[in-house]
Formats: C-alpha cells, sequence, structure tokens
C-alpha cells in the first residue's frame, strides 16, 4: 500500500519557530518526517535544531548549502557546495546526509541536466528528490513514481520526485506563482483539502508513495500553528496509511530493486 512521506525544506531562518511547531505535531502524532536542511540555516542554529530533531522519528538530509540551483552551475561549483554542506551538516547535526532535495525543483529530475547529474552521484548521494515540477516547470507537480538513474549511467541512484503543490505556491507566500484567475485558500481547512485531494489520486494511481511539498517559513506563514500541515497528518492516520521517511524509503526501494528496471528506469 502508498505510504506516506512528510517532508519540509529548511531553508530559511525565519522557519524557525514553524520547525518547533511542525516538530510538536509529528511528535505527538507519532508521524516521522524528513527535513531537508540548507547549510547557512543549520551554521546559524545548529545546536536548536539537533535538539529539536533528537530521536529516531526524524531524518536529515541535505538542501545544499545555499540554497544553490544545481542545474544552474557548473559541476565543480556544485560539487564544492554539496560537500560543503555535508561537512556542514556533520559539524552542526551530527549527521552526514544520504539524499539531496534540489532548489526549486525541476521537470523531469535531473534527465536533461547531465552536469548536475554528474555532480550529485560525484558527492556519493544514495537518493535525489530533483523532480518537483511539471512541463515548463509548472506547478502542481506530476504524481510520478520513483525511478533510477540507470539509462544515464548512474544506475546506483535514485529519483524520489516531490508531488502536487509547494505549499509557498499554493497559500501565496510567494507571489505570482498560481494560475491566473485562481484564488489561494484562505483558511487551513481549505489548504489541507488540496493535499488531501492529491493524496486521494496518489492512491488511486497507486504510487508507492505520496510526498507534498513544504517548506517550514511558509507553512508558518500561512498559519504559525500549521494547522494545515496537522490536518493533512490527521488524514493520513485516518486512511490507515503508513508513514515513512525518504531515508527508510530509498532504503526500502534499494534493497527491492533486484529485477530490471523498466526502459525510463522506473521501479519495478
Amino acid at each position: 500500500m502508498m505510504k506516506y512521506i512528510a517532508a519540509y525544506d529548511t531553508e530559511r531562518p525565519e522557519g524557525l519557530p514553524a520547525v518547533r511547531r511542525l516538530v510538536e505535531i509529528h511528535k505527538a502524532l507519532q508521524v516521522p518526517a524528513t527535513f531537508f536542511v540548507v547549510g547557512r540555516v543549520a551554521e546559524q542554529y545548529g545546536p536548536q535544531l539537533r535538539k529539536l530533531w533528537e530521536g529516531e522519528l526524524f531524518d536529515i538530509q541535505s538542501h545544499t548549502y545555499d540554497h544553490t540551483h544545481v542545474e544552474s552551475h557548473p559541476p565543480d561549483e556544485v560539487i564544492a557546495n554539496l560537500e560543503l554542506n555535508q561537512r556542514v551538516l556533520r559539524r552542526e547535526l551530527g549527521i552526514v546526509p544520504v539524499g539531496l532535495r534540489c532548489p526549486g525543483g525541476l521537470a523531469g529530475g535531473l534527465r536533461d541536466y547531465p552536469h548536475a547529474l554528474q555532480a550529485v552521484a560525484a558527492v556519493g548521494f544514495e537518493f535525489v528528490s530533483a523532480q518537483a515540477r511539471g512541463p515548463g516547470g509548472s506547478i502542481p507537480a506530476p504524481l510520478q513514481d520513483p525511478y533510477w538513474y540507470d539509462d544515464y549511467g548512474y544506475a546506483d541512484l535514485l529519483e524520489m520526485p516531490g508531488h502536487g503543490w509547494h505549499d509557498n505556491i499554493l497559500t501565496a507566500q510567494t507571489p505570482g506563482g498560481l494560475p491566473e484567475g485562481m484564488t489561494p485558500p484562505r483558511t487551513p481547512g481549505q489548504a489541507a483539502a488540496y493535499w488531501k485531494r492529491d493524496l486521494d489520486r496518489a492512491l488511486e494511481l497507486g504510487l508507492r508513495y505520496f510526498n507534498p511539498i513544504m517548506h517550514p517559513w511558509s507553512v508558518g506563514g500561512f498559519d504559525s500553528r500549521c494547522r494545515h500541515v496537522e490536518m493533512v497528518l490527521e488524514y493520513v492516520l485516518e486512511q490507515g496509511l503508513t508513514a515513512t521517511t525518504f531515508a527508510a524509503e530509498a532504503s526500502r526501494l534499494r534493497h527491492e530493486k533486484t529485477s530490471q528496471p523498466s526502459r525510463d528506469g522506473a521501479v519495478s
């Protein structure tokens, strides 16, 4: 059955109050979560974040050192940036990430950016979450299963897409991202309804997991109590879904990789 992955791109210092609230919610509901962390935020708030994320409920991964868009820079610069973030997160948080969420998100993951694919693989990541937009960079992102980069020369690198609406776009925390004429949700219940519909559709499609794309700074900017996120998590539990983390699901998919992938490298 499909799993649910809660994940938060932790990229701005003003998101720290929402990180605290999200941790409270996840602990209360006993739902695991992944936090993709920008190194500059870890440098600023390392001791606080390390204490917040103690225990096995939280999975900490990379979001580059300074929110660098990996597709826009040469491989040597990307490698230097990602390796710097590995060192920072190890020093500040006591972890070495095995996965990367690419800032901004891309249509088709890294398949159209061989230089970025080369750089990500060179750092030794086991998975990357780069696909988070539809054709032409559109949002919401398509409901896409994970796949391997076998056909691009990186058979050990797993793509784990993000799905649906980016919360900062949906709630108009980032202006100008909504389709013309669309009114953003005004209440936590209205916002949660979008992700619930996406989750229901993902279930219908039989996806391996569903991961809405969220950011603490914009989650908290919309509702300081993060009630819309809490409503989604409550819905996940009501549906009887198992929640997991990016690292745990990547490990499971790697373990299951015993047969030939399909032509596009999709998980079999």
